[in-house]
Parts: structure tokens; C-alpha cells; sequence
């Protein structure tokens, strides 16, 4: 699936490692969708067309067209598996590029046909907790800095796009993931910032061009991690006509066009924010 295997710090390891008592993958990316379809299916152009919950591209093999010394790039194209529920072509990238303390995650997705293409695509890092050692979960504060950042409420893995009222900082706390995922509108530039109790590292997530954040964690297995998940598409609506083109979030790119977004993860000393 083209994910990210580790980050490490200081010789410490930050990105879940996958242990599938809690939870078998790291950083998945999620394409042609995120989250769930409504009934499992969605209507394009007279047909009907079944996707499990945040695509396919997260099982299927990716390979390496580009590397150096500092970046590595990934891609899948469509095929004619994907085509049976997906009737699109695409050339999907993922490039990893670090930058001193920053690893940029990076996205871009080419049509190469007479069509649109529609799609959704998302990320979903998993970072261990504690930060440091002699925290605990409940220890971490995060906080959501960005322009009209809101929460959205939803069940049964349907979205209801009202915004809620909305903390922008609050300490973590199993209980408020007993319900799955915290979902965000973030409609302009955003940073989340996660610390512990113990002044450093600080680790941030941020983005310029992605309008819509999941939190999560299997609070009921008291998992020791959190997934920050930056997403360009969201999961259907309670009231969503099943129609692709009527999907809330899907991007529309046209014919022989590329679409670009990144996100980056940064990890560092307080004194460094």
C-alpha cells in the first residue's frame, strides 16, 4: 500500500509499528475514498459500483519509480481489478521527502484519460503514545490551530455535516473516542500540535490545502497510539443521493490534469515551536 514503515527521532520510534492486537496497520492511505460509502455502494453514470470503507489503494502494491538520498516516490495505476468498482484510470504518487526534522507526505494523483476523474484521498499516520517515557495517553494535549476549524458529528459511519460545538485544544481522553473518530472541517491552513506532560518532543501535523481532519484511536482496546488524519473527502452524509458526482468532498480532476496536496510531520523540541 505504499505506507510508511517507521519514523524515528532520536532513536525513538514514532509511527505505530502495526501491532495487530490493537490495530495491523501504520499509515495507510486512503483512495479512491475515505470512510464509508452509504449502503456500500455508490451511482455514476447509470451504474452502480460497490468500495469497502477508505478504498482499495491501502492493499493493493505500489512501486518505486523515484528515490534519492532524501525522498522516495511510490505509484499505483488503475487496472482492470480496480476498474470493476472503480471505472476510472489513474496514476496514483506518493513521495516521502525528509526535510531536517520534517517529513513531508505527499500526494499527487494524474488522469490520463478523456474523462474526470473523481476521487477522494486521505491519510491515516498512527503515532505511539506516550511521547516520552513516564506519560500516559491522558497525558498529551493536542491542539487545532486554523481558520474556521469545526466538528462535525456522525453515526453508524455516516456523517452529519452540521458543525458542532467546537474545542480547538483539549487533553486526550479515551472516552471521547468511544464513539470512533473526532471529525474536522478544516477549511484553511492547519497545524495540530500533540505534546505530553514532559516538555519535549512536540510532534505537528499541518497543511494548507485539505479540508477535513479524523482523530482516532480504538479507545475500547486502550490503544497506545493516535491517528492524525489529514483527508482531501470525507465519509457520505446520512442525506447523500449515492450520486459520485454529488459526493460531499470529491475532488474533480479534468482530463490529462494532475492533482497535488501534501501534508507534513514534524517532530521537535519545545524550544523549537
Amino acid at each position: 500500500g505504499g505506507e510508511l514503515q517507521s519514523l524515528i527521532h532520536r532513536e525513538r520510534e514514532y509511527l505505530w509499528q502495526g501491532d495487530a492486537r490493537y490495530w495491523a496497520r501504520r499509515a495507510p492511505v486512503l483512495f479512491p475514498i475515505v470512510g464509508k460509502l452509504k449502503d456500500g455502494r455508490y451511482h455514476y453514470h447509470g451504474h452502480d459500483y460497490r468500495l469497502p470503507q477508505h478504498g482499495f489503494a491501502r492493499d493493493q502494491d505500489f512501486h518505486l519509480v523515484e528515490h534519492d538520498e532524501h525522498s522516495l516516490t511510490y505509484r499505483l495505476e488503475d487496472s482492470g481489478e480496480s476498474g470493476e468498482n472503480y471505472p476510472f484510470a489513474f496514476v496514483l504518487d506518493l513521495s516521502y521527502t525528509l526535510r531536517g526534522d520534517t517529513l513531508r507526505v505527499g500526494w499527487q494523483v494524474h488522469n490520463p484519460a478523456d474523462q474526470e476523474l473523481l476521487f477522494s484521498i486521505g491519510g491515516h499516520p498512527a503515532f505511539n503514545l506516550p511521547l516520552a517515557d513516564g506519560d500516559s495517553f491522558a497525558d498529551h494535549i493536542i491542539t487545532l490551530d486554523g481558520p474556521g476549524i469545526a466538528q462535525l458529528g456522525w453515526q453508524d459511519g455516516l456523517l452529519d455535516p452540521t458543525p458542532r460545538p467546537t474545542e480547538t485544544a483539549f487533553a486526550l481522553d479515551y472516552a471521547q473516542f468511544a464513539n470512533d473518530a473526532l471529525i474536522y472541517h478544516t477549511p484553511g491552513a492547519t497545524r495540530i500540535t500533540l505534546r505530553g506532560k514532559t516538555p519535549a518532543p512536540v510532534l505537528t501535523v499541518s497543511y494548507d490545502d485539505l479540508p477535513y481532519l479524523g482523530l482516532w484511536t480504538p479507545a475500547d482496546k486502550q490503544a497506545p497510539f493516535l491517528c492524525i488524519e489529514p483527508w482531501a473527502g470525507v465519509m457520505d452524509s446520512a442525506s447523500h443521493d449515492g450520486n459520485l458526482e454529488n459526493k460531499l468532498g470529491i475532488q474533480r480532476l479534468a482530463a490529462h490534469a494532475d492533482w497535488q496536496r501534501h501534508y507534513d510531520i514534524r517532530i521537535h523540541d519545545e524550544a523549537q515551536s
